[in-house]
């Protein structure tokens, strides 16, 4: 027969353990949604950039068969997280663009808005933390890109890889478009890096939750503690 102190004491070590599991997981919430906002926010960011250089090197190469969103479309195939994600994401342009066309008092906008972003990163989280994803094919992928780009002529500027892509869609050649590679790298490893950093801060939490709770199952396993609640 289990001692009552004893009962006592593992009890409430009990319920200590599932109030620190129950913290871990708000805590790793709350940097999903945090994770949410800063994608969200940078993807934007890129795409608002890209659209202009775009049409910068359109206007330069004033060839009127070629529009911006036939570029955007070819760049887009390289746009691997962005891809992966295509979904929740524009869905949640689209919410955000009803939430700003809403007439609301102060603030409410901005706080809508931020949940809605927030609720994003949660929606993604199952996607974006798959173990191996980004590195291994998005890694691959780059190097091979690289190393098969071979040509000295092939220009490594924002505007010359930007006309390698835009000559890739007035031909049709898919070699030639593959060289544009190049061109989202930095926009892709940016976004990489934002993941990767939610990933390395989220990790802790649930190594913590992983480590309550095991602790958890053996204290209640042991049958020394109250199951009535």
């Amino acid at each position: 027969m289990v001692e009552f102190i004893t009962l006592l004491k593992d009890t409430f070590q009990k319920f200590k353990l599932q109030a620190e599991v129950a913290v871990l997981e708000r805590d790793s919430t709350n940097r999903q949604r945090a994770f949410g906002v800063e994608l969200y926010d940078l993807i934007e960011k890129q795409t608002i950039d890209m659209r202009k250089d775009i049409e910068t090197t359109l206007e330069k190469q004033k060839d009127p068969k070629v529009q911006a969103e036939d570029v955007e479309n070819v760049l887009q195939v390289f746009r691997t997280i962005e891809n992966e994600i295509k979904g929740p994401l524009e869905s949640c342009r689209a919410d955000i663009e009803g939430i700003l066309g809403k007439d609301v008092l102060g603030n409410v906008h901005k706080m809508m808005v931020e949940k809605r972003k927030g609720d994003f990163g949660v929606e993604i989280w199952p996607i974006v933390s798959q173990p191996k994803w980004l590195h291994e094919s998005l890694e691959h992928d780059f190097q091979k890109a690289l190393s098969e780009q071979k040509d000295p002529e092939t220009p490594t500027d924002l505007n010359g890889l930007l006309n390698v892509a835009i000559q890739g869609v007035v031909k049709g050649t898919k070699t030639t478009i593959t060289k544009a590679i190049g061109k989202l790298s930095p926009e892709e490893r940016e976004v990489e890096a934002c993941v990767s950093v939610a990933k390395k801060e989220i990790a802790v939490f649930e190594v913590a939750k992983t480590e309550k709770l095991t602790e958890l199952e053996a204290l209640v396993s042991g049958g020394t503690t109250l199951e009535c609640c």
